[in-house]
């Protein structure tokens, strides 16, 4: 019975880490497994694949535009199918698939809400090592996998998220993860550049974009930005908390004596263990959402016009001396936060018009080269494809 107490106390959201999700190759999982005996000199077949769109894609877009935007996509699928690496494919058999989304690609529908939108999708190219399995007969792995993104930068970010309660308009609230936003837009870690790929960029998250495109796909969230994004999440939470609060001094008031107490001296050692933290680290605040509001509101009114419109850093909170979060730019740990471009798409052209190009899982096929004594041959394929193909085949895709 005390746990509902104090979890009371304990259910306050907070801020930390997330990284995008990305798909990590299967096969690589099996380099270091005994059992797993490829076959690196089969020749393999490509087999049939296809381009998807669900109802609801279809629903936004004319006859035309689907078969002009599917067509655009195959035309992509042909530059892997026609390379000389994967014709035929050895050591592996080949696949495709791909999908067709009108919406709008995560993370920018708040920043733009103009009906105009480009058509974005996504291809995947399937790589499945052929094996002798554990039984001692031919078998596929699973595979390893390309991702190619239309028309959509979402995979080049890293974001921040909150995790705890969320309030809703209704007045409802729940225990919820979404990622770190306000009206502008979702606010992401500044992509970072790892290596190059025949001159472009390959960032940490092993993309690389592919675009005509010259305006930055980002723009810097500033301190007060952010402040005043913490400020309106520490409003909501408070304002949830004490409606959680209440609600557990009624199903206190239902225990007897014995019980009641021992909840609440939970409910205290779990405060006094915050204020503590927090004494010597701002940021544990944010388990205290009006206590951490008191303390964002300082910190904002402390910043000169200049600090308010530069670029916000973040840190780690739990070590942090700002209740924000927010470092200086030379501190351990800081990293600079942005948000997309609302821009950054030219609304000028056809909805179906190819603007931007994201490729994933170039750089994560290097796992094979450590292990040289039983490399997966579907990694060694994907880096034949990333150092052998003409990649201005894919710039000459684009509108």
């Amino acid at each position: 019975m005390s746990r509902s107490r104090t979890m009371a106390v304990g259910r306050i959201a907070f801020f930390g880490f997330c990284a995008i999700m990305l798909v990590t190759p299967q096969s690589a999982l099996a380099q270091n497994d005994a059992e797993t005996h490829y076959q690196p000199d089969k020749v393999g077949k490509w087999r049939p694949g296809a381009i998807d769109m669900n109802d609801e894609a279809a629903s936004g877009l004319t006859e035309q535009e689907r078969s002009i935007f599917i067509q655009k996509l195959q035309k992509l699928v042909a530059i892997f199918r026609e390379a000389k690496t994967l014709n035929p494919p050895v050591g592996v058999e080949a696949s495709h698939g791909g999908d067709v989304d009108w919406g709008f690609p995560w993370g920018w529908e708040e920043m733009n809400p103009r009906p105009f939108w480009p058509v974005h999708g996504n291809v995947c190219i399937k790589l499945a090592p052929y094996i002798i399995n554990t039984a001692g007969q031919p078998d596929v792995d699973e595979p390893d996998e390309l991702w190619i993104f239309i028309n959509e930068l979402n995979p080049i970010f890293t974001g921040i998220r909150e995790t705890g309660k969320e309030v809703y308009e209704d007045g409802g609230a729940e225990t919820n993860t979404r990622h770190m936003e306000d009206e502008l837009g979702t606010f992401f870690y500044t992509p970072k550049a790892v290596g190059v790929l025949q001159g472009r960029p390959l960032y940490e998250c092993d993309a690389v974009v592919f675009t005509k495109i010259q305006k930055p796909s980002w723009i810097p969230v500033t301190r007060e930005r952010f402040l005043r994004h913490a400020m309106d999440w520490a409003q909501k939470a408070a304002k949830a908390e004490q409606e959680s609060l209440n609600e557990s001094q009624q199903n206190l008031a239902r225990l007897d004596k014995a019980d009641r107490e021992e909840a609440e001296k939970n409910a205290q050692g779990v405060g006094l263990q915050i204020k503590k933290d927090a004494a010597e680290h701002p940021g544990w605040l944010r388990f205290i959402p009006g206590e951490y509001l008191k303390a964002l509101q300082a910190e904002l009114a402390s910043l000169t016009p200049q600090e308010r419109a530069s670029q916000a850093y973040f840190g780690d909170w739990k070590t942090s001396l700002r209740a924000s979060g927010l470092v200086e730019p030379n501190e351990a740990g800081a990293r600079p936060l942005v948000s997309p471009n609302p821009e950054f798409f030219n609304k000028s052209l056809p909805r179906t018009a190819l603007q931007s190009i994201v490729i994933i899982g170039l750089r994560s096929a290097e796992e094979a080269r450590r292990h040289p004594e039983n490399p997966d041959p579907a990694q060694l394929r994907i880096l034949e494809l990333r150092d052998t193909l003409d990649w201005n085949k894919v710039m000459a895709l684009f509108d």
